[in-house]
């Protein structure tokens, strides 16, 4: 899912690559599951893993998240890392019903923005 389909822009931040959109059908409610994004083409200079809500049209950076320069078959990508639980703050459906929901990715603070890890939304 590239930013442009998302009706609220991120006022601190920009993302390069759009962020991804997907579903993990955990089975069983209230699971976490570590999610591992790959992103090709890209160094890591300073990209922060954020998430988007759209629920709340919010966006927020990941605690915890680890992201790192990889070389996967001779092609560099930068790796984010992290946890998400069914029903917890990084699950979009916000229900503990065996389902995370998660449009996420990388996100590169705007020149002279600063990096508070709150971001922002503007319409």
């Amino acid at each position: 899912m590239g930013t442009e389909s998302i009706v609220a822009a991120d006022i601190a931040y920009d993302y390069p690559v759009g962020l991804m959109n997907f579903t993990i059908d955990c089975g069983t409610p209230g699971f976490a599951s570590e999610i591992t994004q790959y992103f090709y083409n890209l160094n890591n200079s300073s990209f922060i893993a954020r998430k988007f809500n759209p629920n709340t049209s919010a966006y927020f950076t990941i605690a915890g998240a680890l992201v790192s320069q990889v070389e996967i078959g001779g092609l560099k990508a930068v790796k984010s890392v992290y946890t998400a639980t069914d029903g917890g703050l990084l699950d979009s459906d916000g229900t503990a019903n065996g389902i995370i929901v998660d449009p996420a990715g990388l996100g590169q603070s705007l020149f002279g923005a600063p990096r508070t890890g709150a971001g922002g939304t503007s319409k």
